[in-house]
């Protein structure tokens, strides 16, 4: 479970990678902490200070986008457009609605763990040091939630494959194919990397390794 500006998910079933956008996160936390002067609320801090929001929170979790099924995607335009005009309205002080959005955040990221198999999640992403979100979560899902080291979070550990990079690899190729599937179904072609880089079908010839360490990182 990545918890970037949006959370996305990537898990295997029946023998596929099953990779998706859930809800917003960070886009909508950091919007609602600069509304307080801060670039973004550390630990939750803000957030557990307030309390939730019940129609707020109603209307959140109505949002069309959940109704839809997997492969789905989420965009900024689309959270600005739908969701930040309802955590934008009324009078409630930030921390209530810092607090409902967190309510929120857990609820839809639950909905979408909580008919898989019991197991490990490992939790990435700026959202990963939201010490207040993560333990809204814990008591939401019935998975075992794992926090990994700071460098992971920050992807430094990505640069050399190790770990649990092979997911992020997944995912970045399940997301590349709903792009892809979203411009071809708008009546356009996907862009050709050959078009704009002539010499990239011969560096990737002469370069196997590549091949492998994506397929090593990727299992």
């Amino acid at each position: 479970l990545n918890l970037g500006g949006i959370a996305n998910i990537s898990f295997e079933q029946a023998g596929k990678r099953i990779a998706f956008d859930i809800c917003p996160v960070n886009i909508a936390l950091n919007f609602l902490a600069s509304l307080a002067g801060r670039k973004y609320d550390n630990n939750g801090s803000i957030a557990s200070k307030g309390f939730i929001t019940p129609p707020l929170l109603k209307k959140l979790n109505q949002l069309n986008y959940y109704q839809k099924n997997p492969p789905k995607s989420l965009s900024r335009e689309w959270i600005e457009s739908n969701f930040f005009p309802l955590i934008n309205k009324g009078s409630d002080p930030v921390e209530n609605k810092l607090r409902t959005v967190l309510e929120h955040i857990a609820v839809q990221i639950a909905a979408v763990l909580n008919p898989l198999p019991k197991g490990k999640l490992l939790i990435t992403g700026g959202g990963a040091k939201n010490k207040f979100l993560v333990e809204i979560l814990r008591t939401k899902s019935d998975c075992n939630v794992v926090v990994p080291e700071v460098e992971i979070i920050d992807f430094k550990e990505a640069l050399n494959f190790d770990g649990e990079t092979g997911p992020y690899v997944q995912y970045a190729v399940v997301r590349a194919k709903n792009i892809f599937r979203k411009l071809r179904e708008s009546g356009e072609e996907p862009p050709n990397p050959m078009d704009s880089y002539p010499n990239f079908g011969e560096f990737l010839s002469e370069n196997n390794e590549i091949w492998e360490i994506i397929y090593l990182a990727a299992r």
